[in-house]
């Protein structure tokens, strides 16, 4: 089916964006400016007044006038703290567990390989900035011509006859190059390659495509680009969105190749309408620049920081590279709740420049997502931080600058003297004095300014600004313990962990928001990896996309020591997993895994893991410690395989050696050798052995003490126990 489609077809779009554009200028838009010109450390500049009261053209520069800073610190901590990392998604479903772990070290691929980074954090700077961060996402094909040499004889010998490399060398057309294939076929002869040697040498240069990537894209959009729905809640109840870029002639030469297969006919038809180029192409517009009441948000946000705009400045016609066209994109679902994108240009109205449905299926939703870190009630904006506080910064600078204002004026001290004296000018400036004349009184003398001294508690009136805006972010860590004058609750201890809990609390309202936002993200990316992947060619994952879902699942199921490892300077060690697109066909569901993207991640893993370590060591040997050594590894960075830090377990004891002793004699003379024996055998000693033991120790003991008694008794003489030789004495 040709592109069909009304003549005020362009002109309805361009309506819708002219009234979603006005909406969002009366209600937004100058809120805006005003936080954008705070964050960049800008201010209004101060007008003088006239006699009548009214604000004039030229700036008042007696008065400081200067940003503190408050908005810019808040801005930059709350951005770098839920995006200081590379998010992690965690699939789950699926009837094969490891499909899903795969799938989501697929996801973390795809992340690096797209270059989602730089993307994802401007996106998270809109959130916290304006209340809303959009995001596009897109099936992109990326690949690279790429230019090598080959050598057509090696060695005296011919190793290059192809004949398509040898006319890519000379950039033959592709259509010459297919009919000389077919004519003279794939080689080369010989004397075709002797000839050719003899004209241009032994060595060729082909360029060949490599293809660097294939996948889902995240594009960050500016907020001043994207229109949708007034009222409506979010961007997915909003019934069109539309966004408005520019682009080269070289992309519509590009999309001119874009097809699509027709729903009802199911043929392959162009998307762009070559008529409707040719009529833009033969343009040369300039850039629509649109000023007063429907001027454009980022020239806004260039004036509020004193920067020249599309109007004071553009780029002269005749130095310009390429032919630039303002496009329109609409999103928006037809009767039949298919989803179609319209192109179409301010430059030309007469007819769209193409049309065509979805390639994917989003089940509803469009191709954009929103991050909303503080949401409303009524409107697909939420609030800000910056932008609920922009009054509260504004009261702080005031005060701060009245107070340099005021101490300025004491020190450089001002005194008036009377007209009849010689001066040649009203006020006259003497380094730090200043003296003005005056008329009447005694014109003798000079007198000093009588100003009155500073209030007390004057200079202590940003301590309670910067408390309660302390209340509101509690990221500023103001635990200060505060002045005399207006001192802060509690002690500086107490304050700290106060905060900190608030902020938590405060915190996970964003932490939620942002949750929310990759949720759909990722989802969106599940689907398009189902629907748009090619099913012939398998995904390559490498290891270090792993993450700790894929590898303890390989290890649980003893395949990592199954999978090819390969060994580069750059990288280490490094493994691959396959995974085909036909083994996603299958009802998935991702969660961002909690904190991945935070700053202080790895903190919060580290200070868990050591909580482990010390419930381990009090538990008396119930945890498994090497279980809990291998949960504390992981939180190091660099250590991709904790297990392999692990010492090789000891080798089981040898088992004692059996000897066989033969003895003859009773058992009763020998308890001990008997107590030993029936050990040895399993058999308990009976208790008569052990009382046995004793006896015979006693009686050996008994022994011993009679033999040392013998030794230290007087010598006997032989014949009797008086000796042979004595007598009994006379009666």
């Amino acid at each position: 089916m040709a592109v069909v489609s009304p003549i005020n077809a362009v002109s309805e779009i361009i309506m819708r964006r002219d009234e979603s554009k006005k909406w969002l200028r009366f209600n937004y838009w100058d809120e805006w400016v005003e936080t954008w010109r705070m964050i960049k450390c800008r201010t209004k500049p101060i007008r003088k007044i006239d006699s009548a009261g009214k604000e004039m053209e030229e700036e008042d520069k007696s008065r400081t006038n200067v940003e503190s800073g408050l908005a810019n610190l808040i801005f930059r901590k709350n951005v770098a703290r839920l995006s200081a990392q590379p998010y992690t998604l965690r699939v789950r479903g699926g009837s094969d567990p490891s499909r899903a772990a795969r799938l989501s070290a697929l996801l973390g691929q795809q992340y690096d390989q797209s270059q989602e980074r730089a993307e994802d954090v401007r996106v998270r700077m809109a959130a916290e900035a304006l209340g809303i961060g959009v995001s596009k996402l897109y099936w992109d094909f990326v690949s690279r011509t790429m230019v090598f040499r080959k050598a057509v004889l090696k060695e005296g010998k011919v190793v290059m006859n192809s004949r398509e490399a040898f006319m890519q060398s000379r950039q033959a057309p592709d259509a010459e190059i297919q009919q000389a294939v077919e004519e003279y076929g794939a080689n080369m002869t010989d004397e075709e390659v002797q000839e050719f040697m003899g004209k241009s040498g032994t060595e060729i240069t082909v360029p060949q495509s490599v293809q660097k990537y294939e996948g889902p894209r995240v594009k960050a959009c500016f907020p001043g680009d994207v229109y949708w729905e007034p009222f409506a809640r979010t961007l997915r109840q909003s019934s069109f969105i539309i966004e408005c870029y520019r682009e080269t002639d070289l992309w519509l030469k590009k999309m001119l190749g874009l097809k699509y297969k027709d729903p009802e006919t199911g043929e392959q038809t162009p998307a762009f309408d070559p008529d409707a180029v040719a009529g833009l192409m033969r343009l040369d517009p300039e850039p629509v620049v649109i000023k007063g009441e429907f001027q454009e948000l980022k020239d806004l946000f260039r004036t509020a920081i004193g920067r020249q705009d599309q109007v004071q400045y553009q780029f002269p016609r005749n130095l310009r590279v390429r032919k630039l066209y303002d496009i329109l994109e609409e999103h928006k679902q037809d009767d039949d709740g298919r989803m179609w994108i319209t192109w179409c240009s301010e430059n030309y109205r007469d007819k769209v420049l193409g049309k065509m449905p979805y390639p994917f299926e989003f089940y509803g939703d469009t191709a954009f997502t929103d991050e909303v870190p503080l949401p409303d009630l009524n409107d697909a904006i939420g609030d800000s931080t910056p932008r609920l506080l922009r009054f509260m910064f504004q009261l702080f600078n005031l005060q701060h600058c009245q107070n340099f204002d005021y101490i300025t004026q004491l020190i450089r001290r001002h005194f008036f003297a009377h007209s009849s004296m010689e001066f040649s000018e009203d006020v006259l400036e003497r380094g730090n004095m200043r003296i003005s004349r005056y008329t009447g009184g005694n014109g003798a003398n000079i007198i000093p300014d009588p100003t009155p001294p500073i209030p007390e508690g004057a200079m202590e009136r940003g301590a309670g600004i910067m408390q309660l805006i302390g209340m509101f972010e509690p990221s500023m860590n103001t635990t200060t313990e505060g002045t005399s004058f207006n001192p802060q609750a509690g002690k500086t201890a107490t304050t700290a962990v106060l905060q900190a809990k608030a902020a938590d609390v405060l915190l996970q309202f964003k932490i939620d928001a942002r949750n929310l936002y990759l949720y759909q993200l990722g989802m969106k990316k599940i689907w398009m990896n189902q629907q748009m992947a090619d099913m012939d060619q398998d995904w390559t994952i490498d290891s270090k996309h792993f993450g700790m879902q894929l590898n303890d699942l390989l290890k649980q199921q003893g395949q990592a020591a199954q999978i090819p490892w390969v060994t580069t300077d750059q990288s280490g060690k490094i493994a691959t997993v396959k995974l085909n697109p036909g083994e996603i066909q299958e009802d998935f569901e991702c969660e961002p895994e909690t904190g991945s993207y935070m700053s202080v991640d790895d903190d919060m893993k580290r200070q868990a893991a050591v909580e482990l370590d010390q419930v381990a060591m009090q538990s008396g040997g119930m945890l498994d410690m090497q279980k809990v050594l291998i949960n504390h590894l992981k939180t190091i960075k660099g250590i991709d395989d904790p297990e392999s830090f692990l010492a090789p377990p000891k080798p089981p004891s040898p088992p004692p050696p059996k000897v066989n002793v033969t003895f003859s004699g009773k058992l009763e003379d020998m308890p001990e050798v008997t107590k030993i024996i029936l050990q040895e055998m399993g058999i308990q000693p009976p208790p008569a052995l052990d009382e046995q033991s004793q006896l015979d120790t006693l009686g050996r003991v008994n022994e011993a003490a009679n033999h040392a008694t013998n030794l230290l008794s007087p010598a006997q003489p032989e014949g009797g126990p008086l000796g042979a030789a004595e007598s009994e004495p006379a009666a």
